[in-house]
């Protein structure tokens, strides 16, 4: 039985919002409600706080909150553009991406004074900390060298460490509870699939079929892929007690980025089952709003897919439709049915397990 707290982000493209689930009674809260983009919600050690991401200020900022969502404030006021964060284990700083030298670098942040730390300067775009367990390294993607690879930084000296080294992007590290290990998110195998016009037809709506979850054990280096479906995998987070992996999952059947959780030990897969009522759908391609916002005018009318299609610019419509007839009109179907039925599951951007 899964045990503890789940804090996601659900909603409509560039207006998500945060929610709370109390995985042994299915209980969900919603956190934040603003028509703003409240992104990226990370517990603090006790669990009592949430750090996320918003741009109610109108710019986007870490802001923090209680855990029933009350007392939010800023910490980033005074940054022009702050993102990602994650906790320490003190719980008294706060990592973080900022661009104020003009480049993505990772920060740190006192919560209480407001003092802060560059934690990473070299060239590149440095993403998706997470801070290890014994409060010593933050773990961060970094595309500096001619991959995106898993780097860590101590963050006393501010030495670096490359963990991974792969020809596809690595992203997303998450330490496990006991710090032996990091699961990340990486585009493998290694190699290239090529261009194929349907191929990235199918990626526009679904995602690059090659992204899944994987964990490396940091004595060894020893990889374990995780997930290994046709699909976009990616936000992983251990749960507490480090048996259970949370992640999203948008297959290459659905639209939808579903809540999925995964047994380590037996790499078992399914799907969080939470209340459909009661959290907002999730969009990540702001391209295909129209086809997932549930409709609530009349019944749904053919050809309204073709008509959204050729307004976002697919001219080669005809075309594609008789090079590849069989695969349009599933891809077709799959949108029409998913309307008519109104069928949204809860589905989630960034996540976190307490």
């Amino acid at each position: 039985m899964l045990t503890g707290k789940l804090v996601f982000a659900a909603g409509n493209f560039a207006d998500y919002n945060i929610f709370l689930c109390e995985l042994s009674s299915n209980k969900v809260t919603q956190l934040t409600s603003d028509e703003f983009w409240n992104d990226y919600p990370r517990f603090s050690p006790d669990a009592r706080q949430i750090a996320y991401a918003t741009t109610r200020s109108g710019k986007q900022e870490i802001w923090v909150m209680n855990q029933d969502g009350s007392n939010a404030r800023s910490i980033t006021s005074g940054l022009r553009w702050a993102d990602f964060p994650t906790w320490s284990p003190s719980g008294k700083e706060i990592a973080f991406v900022s661009n104020q030298n003009f480049q993505l670098d990772i920060y740190s942040i006192n919560v209480e004074t407001g003092e802060q730390k560059r934690l990473t300067s070299g060239q590149g775009f440095d993403c998706y900390p997470d801070w290890a367990p014994d409060g010593r390294n933050v773990a961060f993607c970094s595309d500096r060298g001619r991959n995106q690879d898993i780097n860590t930084v101590d963050v006393q000296t501010l030495e670096e460490k490359r963990i991974t080294s792969h020809p596809g992007p690595d992203m997303s590290p998450a330490f496990s509870p006991d710090g032996k290990r990091i699961a990340f998110v990486s585009q493998r195998p290694d190699e290239p699939k090529g261009f194929r016009f349907m191929h990235s037809f199918s990626d526009f709506f679904h995602g690059d079929e090659h992204l899944d979850i994987w964990v490396i054990d940091l004595a060894t280096g020893k990889l374990r892929q995780m997930t290994t479906n046709t699909g976009v995998d990616r936000n992983v987070r251990w749960s507490p007690d480090g048996k259970f992996l949370a992640y999203t999952s948008a297959k290459a059947g659905q639209s939808d980025a579903r809540i999925m959780i995964c047994e380590f030990e037996t790499g078992k897969v399914s799907p969080l089952q939470i209340d459909l009522q009661m959290a907002e759908r999730e969009l990540e391609r702001p391209f295909v709003t129209d086809l997932n916002t549930p409709y609530s005018g009349p019944h749904f009318e053919e050809g309204v897919v073709d008509q959204i299609l050729e307004n976002m610019g697919q001219k080669m419509l005809p075309m594609v439709e008789a090079a590849e007839p069989g695969f349009l009109k599933k891809e077709m179907e799959r949108y029409q049915q998913s309307v008519m039925d109104g069928l949204f599951p809860v589905t989630a951007r960034y996540l976190d397990w307490k």
